[in-house]
């Protein structure tokens, strides 16, 4: 009974690993991309308050690239344009896709941080489903 016990204790983190390689849904796959949109654009409404020269600019997700059938939870980072058609501005932002507390950077400011580092790189410390950003 031991030795069953033990075995079983040690195939554990295989089966997870056998696991984690399964391939999601497409249903799985569009609902973590709707999170993810949902929770980047409410970090960007956020960064747009918080930036008085940012008021009257429009939000354009454009979501996480990574997030596929293979990485539901994708790199963690959307892409996001806030733009002011009339006087045709824009300006790039990275969003986080799960984090209200890091919320959203300038793109230029993104790409000096170690963030940086994390897009286009499946993240599997962030959870999935991905859990929704709260107020």
């Amino acid at each position: 009974m031991k030795k069953t016990l033990a075995l079983l204790i040690l195939a554990l983190p295989l089966f997870l690993v056998a696991c984690k390689g399964e391939e999601l849904s497409f249903d799985s796959v569009e609902s973590g991309r709707v999170q993810a949109n949902e929770n980047s654009e409410f970090n960007a409404k956020a960064f747009r308050q918080g930036h008085s020269e940012f008021a009257g600019y429009s939000i354009s997700t454009r979501g996480d690239s990574t997030q596929s059938n293979k990485c539901g939870q994708g790199d963690g980072w959307a892409s996001i344009d806030i733009v002011k058609v009339d006087e045709g501005k824009k300006v790039k932002l990275k969003c986080s896709t799960v984090s209200a507390a890091i919320g959203c950077m300038t793109d230029d400011d993104f790409k000096t941080r170690t963030y940086a580092s994390q897009e286009g790189n499946c993240d599997e410390s962030i959870p999935f489903p991905l859990p929704k950003i709260q107020k």
